[in-house]
């Protein structure tokens, strides 16, 4: 990945709005996308937006026939159509931290460096399942993600983006709270919008697995990233109370061409950094309410775990032995084992009243 240096001048009073887009896999995309940033680009040029796409990076993320990774391929075949502005912030596997490992870059570094008028994310899917964070813990390290940025600028507004991929279990809080951290964080100084998927978006009809879209998948998120962001720039000075739920600006991304041949790297960047397998299941998981609500969760830990992962309801916790005691008045708790080479299915059981 990119070392960040700060080479570029502050942004201008007028001109283009300096622009630094910031995510995952989803939003680099991968040698032959398309991408969303290339449809909102395209959308917010047709209809007169200046912006100026910033950032370290303007490549797709490869893998090359010896194996290695590219995280900035900017050679023969890395878009579909490379004409558009490619500069961005984004990379596959991508976290927002700190979490001291390979996949997270300060966000206070990128704004100090590229010197945005807006940051622009859709952050959260790796924290949720990579990093099996609970949707609250990812929205905490959220927060601290915009301070770190406004510690940089604290003139910098925001669109953070919704997670269009509904059918996963931890997605539809996430989205819900980041409309909460929105509503108290947003100032008239530094803007906070969220971005909201406004067309229907399936895991069958706009994606090519169970997160990464295909060409379709990326313009719908083009038009809900672009429409928040258009938003934002024509309402200098808007109510506070507004902020949050922005009606998105009707922007007419292109429509999709068909699908290039290769839409998703071959390989699980997160997964693949560790030759440990992921550990198997928790056997004989069972879960008991004792005086009131004290519900009490055991379970047979499979080899190799680092911990478990244990939910009743909204009430969660880890635990490194094979026991755990939740607050919690859920008929269904839910077990999973973690470990370096990744994570188990969920073992769901019915809670019995003792």
């Amino acid at each position: 990945m990119s070392v960040l240096t700060p080479t570029v001048p502050a942004a201008a009073e007028d001109g283009p709005a300096r622009v630094l887009i910031v995510g995952d896999s989803v939003t680099q995309g991968y040698k032959g996308d398309f991408t969303w940033r290339y449809f909102a680009w395209k959308g917010l040029a047709s209809q007169g937006e200046e912006v100026d796409f910033v950032g370290p990076r303007s490549g797709t993320f490869f893998v090359h026939e010896d194996g290695a990774w590219d995280w900035d391929y900017t050679g023969e075949g890395a878009y579909a159509d490379a004409d558009f502005d490619r500069d961005h912030g984004a990379f596959y596997g991508g976290r927002m931290g700190p979490d001291d490992n390979f996949f997270y870059e300060p966000i206070g570094q990128e704004v100090a460096s590229y010197v945005p008028d807006v940051v622009m994310s859709l952050w959260g899917i790796n924290d949720l399942t990579r990093e099996q964070e609970g949707p609250q813990d990812v929205i905490a390290t959220y927060r601290d993600w915009v301070a770190e940025a406004r510690a940089s600028n604290p003139d910098v507004d925001f669109v953070l983006g919704r997670l269009p991929y509904v059918w996963i279990d931890e997605v539809p809080e996430f989205n819900d709270l980041l409309g909460t951290l929105a509503t108290d964080l947003s100032t008239e100084r530094s803007r906070i919008v969220v971005a909201t998927m406004t067309e229907d978006y399936t895991q069958s009809g706009d994606s090519v697995d169970h997160v990464h879209p295909n060409t379709e998948g990326q313009r719908k998120i083009a038009g809900m990233m672009a429409g928040a962001l258009s938003e934002l720039l024509a309402a200098p000075t808007p109510e506070p109370e507004t902020l949050p739920t922005p009606a998105p600006a009707p922007i007419p991304v292109p429509e999709a061409p068909p699908a290039p041949a290769s839409v998703v790297a071959p390989v699980d960047v997160a997964e693949a950094l560790s030759d440990a397998a992921p550990p198997g299941s928790p056997r004989r998981v069972k879960a008991v309410r004792k005086h009131g609500s004290r519900t009490v969760v055991t379970w047979r830990a499979s080899v190799g775990p680092v911990d478990h992962r244990v939910r009743c309801g909204r009430v969660r916790t880890v635990a490194t032995a094979s026991k755990a005691v939740l607050r919690a008045r859920s008929a269904r708790c839910r077990v999973r084992a973690v470990g370096p080479g990744g994570r188990s299915p969920w073992v769901r059981v019915r809670v019995r009243e003792r």
